[in-house]
């Protein structure tokens, strides 16, 4: 037993979820609080991921001999004698929350690259988003299948070239 509306009942009228026209600024072509909320949207995001950040450095530098305890090291190069690619991150994690970047290039050199790129690449988004598109990434900077199978490509070479027993490839393997 269905129930038919009026036209002019409350159920059948559509909702405007615009705001009204005192809130909207016509000569920018566009909302301008629902802007604003945005930028500061992302600004918030970024000054809590910093004071986050900023925590965990102090907690894990605090509690580093104990945290290195629970590590139970590479199960890879345990059962092999090879390295994997990670071997020696947890170090260089650590020498990079020293601010000793030369020994975490030394300890495994794909992490502090990557943490490099991964932070450029957050830090160009965040431009982009609190620039209203006014500041664009190039092309260049988006990920693309391609550019995932050269990153592939690039970590199994890595992951080969430094368990090589010669002198160029030694330099990749952590002390």
């Amino acid at each position: 037993m269905t129930q038919k509306l009026a036209p002019n009942s409350a159920r059948s009228s559509k909702v405007n979820c615009a705001p009204d026209s005192g809130t909207q600024n016509r000569a920018m072509g566009g909302h301008v609080e629902w802007r604003r909320a945005g930028r500061c949207r992302v600004a918030f995001y970024l000054v809590g991921s910093l004071a986050a950040l900023g925590l965990c450095r102090w907690w894990m530098l605090e509690h580093q001999a104990y945290l290195r305890a629970l590590s139970a090291g590479c199960y890879f190069r345990r059962l092999t004698g090879c390295y994997c690619p990670g071997c020696g991150g947890t170090r260089a994690f650590f020498a990079l929350l020293r601010g000793e970047l030369g020994l975490a290039w030394r300890m495994n050199l794909l992490l502090p690259a990557g943490l490099a790129a991964g932070g450029l690449f957050a830090l160009l988004h965040g431009v982009e988003r609190l620039s209203n598109g006014k500041f664009r990434r190039s092309r260049h900077f988006h990920m693309t299948p391609a550019a995932g199978w050269c990153l592939g490509g690039a970590l199994v070479a890595f992951w080969l070239l430094r368990n090589l027993p010669w002198w160029p490839c030694t330099l990749l393997a952590p002390p």
